[in-house]
């Protein structure tokens, strides 16, 4: 065996742990930057359910304005009282606030504030204002205009 041939197999052999050195790198980076980008598509998904809950909890509040009320924090729940697989871990809460102005003549305001938790961590809050109802007449003789 001559000394240059030597010489060449340790430079190709050099040159085989170098590529794969950087082979390993390489994957390790890909892997981290996939892992991250998986995440980040989870959290998203979390946060556009989150606002898809708010948005349908605010709805059904304005279908009957003159029942608002601040309540929970509760567990979403389906007509029997289970909670679907999905919706584990999440939570509602309405708040509700008079809202004063300087002028008589606009009209009193509530500000309801709906709440969407889940328990990673994700929060999205939906702010609307709406006009306070007018009060019920409690009895016939209010409705008839009497004493």
């Amino acid at each position: 065996m001559t000394h240059a041939s030597r010489n060449q197999r340790g430079a190709i052999l050099m040159e085989v742990v170098l590529s794969l050195t950087i082979f390993v790198v390489a994957a390790t980076i890909l892997h981290g930057a996939l892992s991250a980008s998986m995440l980040g598509v989870g959290r998203l998904r979390q946060e556009n359910v989150a606002t898809d809950l708010a948005v349908t909890r605010m709805s059904e509040l304005m279908l009957a304005p003159d029942v608002i009320e601040a309540e929970g924090p509760y567990e979403f729940t389906d007509d029997e009282g289970d909670t679907p697989e999905w919706l584990a871990g999440w939570s509602w809460e309405v708040q509700l606030e008079a809202v004063s102005t300087a002028d008589p003549e606009a009209p009193e305001m509530n500000e309801i504030v709906v709440i969407i938790r889940h328990e990673s961590g994700v929060t999205r809050t939906l702010t609307r204002l709406l006009p306070v109802p007018p009060p019920e007449l409690d009895t016939q003789e209010e409705m008839e205009g009497g004493p």
